[in-house]
């Protein structure tokens, strides 16, 4: 590997640890927003909207930049041979993730939800069984035992002031497959398409989907500052910069780099709102983390065969 080759690889790495941090920030804003009086259900929709009005302005600009150097428009013929997994994406990476996320941190707290959030490379392992026809390893089923076993611990955990119920553990689940979603859905599509044209095609939509189901109503007073933070911070800027992250960096050794976000958005949980698990959901959370980190490394393999490459 050249100096060239070794300097895109760090700054890729440096995207994706930027992306990382700017994502961790998602706990302190929704707590933010919901201290203003605006309810969970309404941040999804307005956090789409937001960033994918941010998406929305980038593809024109290169897609007229494009145009007057070239002379060539955006091909959207590859987005049309997959519509349907375009619309899977935006229900399931947009309308999910994007309602569940705010309400399991409104319902269990930040850590909580963002623990909960990681048990993606799980669910990334199961869906790949499931629906792409890939074979389940034992380290995969390993990994699935003790993330059961973590979130039982966490269920369970007491003396802490995070609320661990059903309705935090539901939601907290359910990010984390919405979060999958980014990983089994997105990367396909990102193989065919630029990612800024996806997401500014799958924000919109599933932020008008959202906006439609949840009856979207206008913010609380002064909750602007928030909601462009959380449009632009915590979605336009991080997808961004982790867009170029995996251009640089192979997709499995991204996912073990973003796994800073969790570890990140815990700390300021108990730094700014004083969350904590308990002994028992301290190692419950940390036995999903390290599942999901060991379940992200055991796949690199894979990921890196030439069956994968050109699938």
């Amino acid at each position: 590997m050249g100096e060239d080759d070794r300097h895109r690889v760090a700054l890729g790495y440096a995207a994706i640890l930027l992306a990382a941090a700017l994502w961790s920030l998602l706990g302190v804003t929704t707590r933010e927003l919901s201290d203003l009086g605006m309810p969970a259900s309404q941040m999804g929709p307005w956090r789409a909207l937001i960033g994918g009005g941010c998406f929305l302005v980038h593809a024109v600009i290169n897609n007229m930049v494009r145009r007057k150097e070239s002379g060539t428009m955006l091909d959207l013929h590859a987005l049309k041979k997959r519509s349907g997994w375009v619309i899977g994406f935006a229900v399931v990476g947009v309308v999910i993730f994007y309602a569940s996320l705010p309400l399991a941190i409104e319902a269990g707290g930040v850590s909580l939800a963002f623990v909960l959030m990681y048990t993606a490379p799980i669910w990334v392992a199961v869906g790949s069984v499931s629906f792409l026809g890939s074979d389940m390893e034992r380290n995969d089923m390993v990994a699935i035992g003790v993330t059961v076993f973590g979130v039982a611990a966490v269920a369970f955990s007491a003396g802490g002031s995070v609320n661990v119920s059903l309705e935090s553990l539901g939601w907290g689940l359910l990010t984390g497959i919405g979060y999958a979603s980014y990983y089994l859905l997105g990367r396909h599509l990102f193989g065919v398409v630029e990612p800024t044209v996806l997401y500014a095609l799958i924000l919109p939509l599933g932020g008008l989907v959202l906006a439609v189901i949840v009856g979207l109503e206008w913010p609380p007073a002064g909750s602007w500052p928030w909601l462009i933070f959380l449009g632009v911070a915590c979605t336009y800027l991080p997808y961004l910069a982790f867009a170029y992250g995996v251009t640089e960096v192979p997709p499995h050794r991204a996912v073990v780099a973003a796994m800073v976000e969790p570890v990140l958005a815990v700390l300021l949980g108990i730094l700014i709102y004083q969350e904590k698990l308990g002994v028992i959901g301290v190692i419950g959370g940390a036995a999903v983390l390290i599942a999901s980190l060991a379940t992200a490394m055991a796949n690199s393999d894979r990921d890196d065969s030439p069956e994968t490459e050109t699938a």
